[in-house]
């Protein structure tokens, strides 16, 4: 048994520690969830950010080709370099002017020929003849369309120039763009983060080169994608982002230790702060209990000593110790009564038992004498009387067993059986009775004397003016639980009385005030219903119901399982 000592520590603790814990997993639970949360949706902003800013630039990469797609004359003068005119030069100048801000250089390409012209801020303009494998090679032959690639370590933007009617390839546009394109995406995301640009085919270019299981994470991501929601893939975060109507696709990956991390460092802090909490405490905790239960672990070791004594200690320091020896000596004076007293009813009760042994003697002699009467009919041949007496005498016996509280149905049919016999005799043919009980279902147990009670009320209100005869069955019904039913064809009573009587049974009061108006069926049949209750619980006892006679059906409810128990201890 613990002391009051170590849990006096216990509770000093608990009262000290649990507060900080509980505020602290608080902390780690809903602060650094909404933290991560705050970082997922911090990522999902700039991943709809960039998203929205590759698809302007695409934007304006597409009206520049098209823009070069609807000159003309652009690749005839291509085609034939003799008659090439500065109108050619003029209208890429402009154009790669006019689009500084991404737009590094410009190459048109004329695919019958392989002939191509050039603008950069460099070198100027520039036109060549290209050999067959040359650098655009891998752009031609591309669906129609703008797309990203890179060639030489650079990032472009090209587009294939078609004939209108046959779709069939006449040039190509090539935009070379400039490194602050990917800068610009550096500036969204934050150096943490790393992010590619891809299409369907594959990677297009990346601010760090990723791993290969990472790119095919990413794939996979934008395959399955359903929503702006990311995919976790080992130790990375993974958003991915698209230009509608465009083969162009970006994606960001974000370490998940700079997620999380907040959380681990909260984690580290808790620790930290709970054994600070426990260092201070404990000792704290140890000091306070010494002072108060020193003075009481005193108090108890002078009470063992001195056992049922008064105790007589020092006890200035502290009022309620002086309350606590005063309440020990007035439980001293109270024991030592309630053993007197109690020494008292056990004397009384043994004078009772003896006067109850000698109160046994006349119902005995009245037993054995009407045993006596019985065979003496039966030597005088008048088998009524001998019937009678016998009955008689063995009702009087079966009452006469004080030392068996319960017994079994079969005993209370037997019992009941004779009762009714000599009863026959009385009332002749105006009475008839069945009974039609299983010899399975006549071991279950019951307090004994329940039969009588419920016989003698049919008797009592069952023959009233009017009637000349009544008739008394006993059955049962099994189901979910046993039913002992006792019907009888009397008068019966209203359903307001029965509705009352039920009541009263179901709430087991003991104020019988219900029972016994009318007396009908009086406190016998409460009694009764409290001691089968008290047998086998609350839920069981005693119901009325109006019969189909027009008398009554007394319902004993007594559980299934008794009924089985009975059948295995038998």
């Amino acid at each position: 048994m613990k002391s009051i000592r170590s849990r006096l520590i216990a509770n000093i603790l608990a009262i000290t520690i649990i507060p900080v814990v509980a505020f602290l997993v608080y902390s780690l639970i809903f602060v650094s969830d909404d933290q991560i949360q705050s970082n997922l949706k911090e990522n999902e902003t700039k991943i709809a950010w960039a998203s929205q800013h590759l698809k302007s630039h695409t934007g304006q990469l597409r009206d520049v080709m098209y823009a070069l797609h609807l000159e003309d004359t652009l690749l005839a003068e291509i085609h034939n370099p003799a008659g090439l005119s500065t109108t050619t030069e003029n209208v890429l100048r402009n154009t790669l002017y006019a689009n500084s801000n991404i737009v590094s250089s410009i190459t048109v390409i004329a695919t019958a020929s392989n002939r191509m012209v050039s603008i950069d801020y460099e070198r100027g303009f520039t036109r060549r003849f290209l050999p067959d494998n040359h650098v655009y090679a891998p752009l031609q032959g591309t669906p129609v369309g703008i797309g990203y690639a890179t060639l030489d370590k650079h990032l472009v933007a090209y587009h294939t120039i078609n004939d209108f009617k046959t779709q069939q390839e006449l040039g190509l546009i090539v935009l070379q763009l400039k490194p602050g394109f990917l800068q610009e995406f550096s500036d969204i995301f934050g150096a943490d983060t790393d992010f590619m640009l891809f299409s369907s085919s594959g990677l297009i270019t990346a601010n760090r080169a990723p791993s290969v299981e990472l790119v095919d994470a990413v794939f996979i991501h934008h395959s399955q994608r359903t929503s702006i929601e990311p995919m976790v893939h080992e130790n990375h975060y993974i958003w991915s982002g698209r230009v509608p109507s465009q083969d162009v696709y970006i994606a960001a990956m974000v370490d998940a230790a700079l997620i999380t991390g907040l959380n681990n460092r909260m984690i580290s802090i808790a620790g930290f702060i709970i054994l600070l909490s426990l260092s201070i405490t404990i000792p704290i905790a140890i000091l306070l209990s010494n002072r108060i239960t020193d003075p009481i672990t005193q108090l108890v070791s002078h009470m063992k000593q001195f056992e049922f004594s008064h105790v007589q200690g020092d006890t200035k320091r502290y009022d309620e110790l002086k309350l606590l020896e005063e309440s020990y000596n007035q439980m001293i004076d109270a024991m030592s009564k309630m053993v007197r007293e109690r020494y008292e009813t056990k004397i009384a009760m043994q004078s009772a038992q003896l006067k109850a042994l000698q109160a046994q003697i006349n119902p005995h002699f009245l037993a054995n004498t009407f045993q006596m009467i019985s065979g003496m009919a039966l030597h005088a041949e008048a088998p009524d009387i001998y019937d009678a007496t016998l009955k008689m005498s063995q009702i009087l016996r079966y009452s006469m067993k004080i030392n068996k509280e319960a017994v079994t149905l079969h005993d209370e049919i037997e019992h009941i059986a004779d009762y009714l016999s000599i009863q026959k005799l009385r009332f002749g043919e105006a009475l008839h009775f069945t009974i039609n009980v299983p010899e399975t279902v006549q071991r279950i147990r019951l307090p004994k004397l329940t039969l009588q009670p419920i016989i003698e009320n049919s008797f009592r209100h069952g023959f009233t003016k009017g009637r000349d005869t009544m008739g008394i069955t006993i059955d049962h019904a099994l189901g979910e639980s046993l039913m002992i039913r006792i019907t009888d064809d009397g008068s019966g009573i209203s359903p307001d009385r029965l509705d009352d009587i039920n009541n009263t049974l179901q709430k087991g009061t003991t104020r019988q005030t219900v029972l016994l108006e009318d007396d009908f069926p009086s406190i016998g049949l409460a009694n009764l219903d409290a001691r089968i209750k008290l047998l086998y619980g609350a839920r069981y006892g005693i119901r009325l119901e109006a019969a189909s006679t027009g008398g009554i059906t007394t319902l004993l409810h007594l559980p299934k399982e008794a009924l089985t128990n009975a059948t295995t201890h038998r």
